[in-house]
């Protein structure tokens, strides 16, 4: 595996999302799309080099509007490379060589004390080079400036020593490359011990692999990073390479605008949220108390609102505890009747909804604890967008027997979580769930199911200590 191959070198890897895709989901990419089919044409049909080479060097400034927040982020930990070479660490400065540099668009996002060595199968892009140098004001010149014929992927053959680099940069590269091993192979050998490596693809993994799966991942923001503010979350999961986030209803002290904001910077995607709780003491939901129905809408209209500010399409409908003085039929068909309600509104929004079986040791009279009233309600609702959530800690605390429960009903399951049982910590803890054998599972019936862009993993743990250092697990079990 790439990790393995490389697992003594520092890896930066971009969000795992195509970002490809995103940019071109805004109406500058459509521009971006047209002039690609225009020069793309011309290309194949005179000098195609030459005139890639000046496409490159005409959008290279609309194409680092569009990702230059999120390629500040990217190479902002660059400010920290120190050079294991002692010539150029006592100048200060450190080696970078760029595989596939085209015009210098990444230029801009580097320190001024890089010494560059760059690299790229068309030698016509040499001469748009210097200006992309001088508007990134880098002003130590270079110390090489090398190109290969196409097809040449390895930088082995033009001379570099082994362990001479520093940093090696490949941005939108690897998709054309034809002998992947090799390639990192080569940035291996070329990189010195604890060098750091940055990619950025655009090119996401087949559907229902593993590797798939870890990028379909999702930050519980309400679990993890509290180590810092919840506002400051969002930028913490894009810095772990975290391209969806989830999270409880965000907490009332924050201004949703800020919140908004955070988001958008970090350039993740929202996938769940859960509703707005109740405005009392205690409240874990509104749904099954027949008298607060117009506070349960209440809650759903502002969840809404809050959703649509965060990009937000699946809502989580908590249940609620139970009411002891209450007939539990009584509060079952409240219950039935908001979720009804609630679902049409949601889908009046394009929004879908979950509902999640919790165990009543970790939520003490909650409502909804067995799955078999989640079924029951599921098809008593009858909404084409009402599903469960599938968390493996409750599912396995609840009635264990993971593996039947997922062949039997995979189709009716909106969202996962993970934690392990019985500490709900990292899942590659020991305990009484194998997380390897469970994300196999899962692959495989998603792939019989053909599901792809409507599956998430939640990451709902309680880390067993600093959050960024517990995440190794994802490369332990879907690596």
């Amino acid at each position: 595996m790439f990790l393995q191959r490389l697992k003594d070198i520092q890896i930066n890897p971009p969000r795992s999302a195509n970002q490809w895709i995103i940019i071109l989901g805004t109406s500058a990419g459509v521009v971006i799309a047209m002039k690609v089919v225009s020069y793309v044409w011309h290309a194949y049909t005179d000098d195609h080099k030459a005139n890639m080479a000046n496409f490159l060097s005409q959008m290279r400034p609309l194409y680092n509007s569009l990702t230059g927040k999120r390629k500040e982020q990217f190479f902002s930990s660059l400010q920290s490379v120190e050079s294991g070479n002692p010539e150029l660490a006592k100048e200060g400065k450190f080696s970078l060589l760029e595989i596939g540099v085209g015009t210098g668009a990444n230029f801009q996002f580097y320190p001024r004390n890089v010494k560059l060595y760059l690299s790229d199968p068309n030698p016509h892009v040499e001469k748009y080079l210097e200006q992309s140098l001088q508007e990134a004001g880098i002003t130590t010149g270079l110390e090489k400036v090398f190109t290969v014929a196409a097809g040449e992927e390895s930088c082995g053959k033009l001379g570099l020593p082994e362990g001479s680099i520093d940093v090696v940069v490949a941005t939108l590269v690897m998709c054309c490359v034809n002998d992947i091993p090799r390639f990192l192979e080569e940035i291996h050998r070329v990189l010195r011990p604890g060098g750091r490596f940055y990619f950025w693809e655009h090119v996401i993994d087949p559907k229902w692999s593993l590797t798939w799966i870890l990028q379909r991942l999702s930050a519980n923001l309400s679990f993890m990073f509290k180590e810092m503010p919840f506002s400051e979350r969002y930028a913490a999961a894009s810095k772990a390479n975290f391209s969806y986030v989830e999270s409880a209803y965000p907490p009332g002290d924050i201004d949703p605008n800020s919140l908004a904001r955070a988001r958008e910077e970090s350039g993740v995607q929202q996938v769940l949220l859960n509703v707005f709780p109740g405005s009392k003491e205690g409240d874990m939901g509104l749904a099954v108390d027949p008298a607060r129905v117009s506070e349960f809408r209440e809650s759903i209209e502002k969840t809404i609102e809050t959703a649509h500010s965060l990009g937000c399409q699946r809502i989580h409908v908590m249940a609620g505890l139970s009411l002891p003085n209450i007939e539990h039929q009584l509060q079952l068909e409240t219950y039935q009747t908001n979720l009804s309600w609630a679902c049409k509104r949601l889908k009046s929004e394009e929004m879908n909804a979950v509902i999640e079986p919790i165990n009543l040791e970790s939520v003490p009279g909650y409502f909804l604890h067995d799955y078999e009233t989640a079924l029951s309600v599921l098809q008593n609702v009858g909404a084409s967008n009402l599903k469960i959530l599938c968390d493996f800690f409750h599912l396995q605390k609840i009635r264990g027997n993971i593996t039947k429960y997922l062949q039997e009903n995979i189709s009716i399951i909106g969202h996962f979580q993970v934690s392990q049982v019985p500490w709900r910590d990292e899942p590659d803890t020991e305990g009484e769930i194998q997380y390897s054998y469970i994300f196999k599972l899962l692959n495989e019936l998603l792939k019989q199911q053909r599901r792809g862009t409507d599956v998430y993993v939640g990451c709902e743990y309680k880390p067993r200590g600093n959050t960024f250092e517990g995440l190794v697990w994802r490369e332990k079990l879907l690596s």
